[in-house]
């Protein structure tokens, strides 16, 4: 009897190690290269609680960033840039923002500037609040 319960212990581990060999071959994802993202940001005149892009249905540019600000700055202005686009510099295409509660949302659609953002060129993201008169 003993010997029938290692056999058996012997196969259930050689199955449960051929499986899990399978899977570990199978399970692998191609994605192809693409940065849209931040880790950390320094916002001149505000704080960023959320950073999220829209990008073309290929993933080769980024269409949109919606920024949620703390407080209510419906009344400023908002620019952003990115590092590999126009050498940083910030740029004008950000919607009024929409207050609601206790933060604003700004919308910066990128799509005006003519020439497309590419996430491949991308790596760091900049953005400024001032007052509405600047």
């Amino acid at each position: 009897m003993h010997l029938k319960s290692s056999r058996f212990i012997a196969a259930v581990v050689v199955i449960g190690a051929v499986a899990a060999g399978g899977a570990a071959f199978t399970a692998s994802n191609t994605i192809p290269s693409s940065v849209a993202g931040y880790g950390t940001a320094a916002v001149t005149g505000g704080t960023i609680t959320s950073l999220t892009y829209a990008l073309s249905a290929d993933g080769t540019d980024i269409e949109t960033a919606t920024l949620v600000f703390t407080g209510d700055l419906s009344a400023d202005k908002v620019k952003v840039g990115f590092d590999g686009y126009a050498s940083g510099v910030l740029q004008d295409v950000c919607g009024t923002g929409i207050y609601a509660s206790t933060s604003t949302t700004f919308t910066c659609d990128f799509s005006s500037l003519g020439t497309p953002v590419t996430t491949a060129a991308e790596n760091s993201f900049h953005a400024a609040v001032t007052g509405p008169s600047s």
